[in-house]
């Protein structure tokens, strides 16, 4: 699933290697800390140690494709859709994928109002640039 201001701004390219290592870690993390799972209590439903989640939620390590199945199980969400946040925010910044995560559960003319609102925002402050 496209990111909900995607249609109106433009599909992001691609990623690979560590920098979505270090992507996937931010989706999953901030979608754990979205349901309100501790490292211990996520790591617990996955059968895993809070070490491994810390790593992969750190981009060190990099879950195989059943455990990221696993993961998505865990969080009510599905790989796909972890993936594609990971495919679709800019690097480093878990506060872009919070606020895709937020846009996902609003309607479709509250996400209009929150695209417009970020676009101002944007032309107000031409000159700031992405933490």
């Amino acid at each position: 699933m496209e990111s909900p201001c995607a249609a109106r701004d433009g599909p992001e390219a691609g990623v690979s290697g560590s920098e979505f290592k270090s992507r996937l870690g931010t989706a999953i993390a901030v979608r754990r800390k979205a349901r309100g799972l501790t490292q211990e209590q996520f790591a617990e439903a996955l059968g895993m140690s809070s070490e491994w989640v810390s790593r992969v939620e750190r981009g060190v390590g990099l879950p195989p494709l059943p455990v990221l199945v696993k993961i998505a199980t865990a969080l009510e969400t599905s790989a796909s859709e972890i993936v594609a946040a990971v495919e679709s925010a800019p690097a480093g910044r878990a506060s872009v994928q919070r606020l895709d995560a937020l846009a996902r559960e609003l309607p479709d003319d509250a996400v209009d109002v929150l695209c417009d609102a970020a676009r101002s925002m944007r032309e107000r402050w031409p000159g700031v640039r992405p933490r």
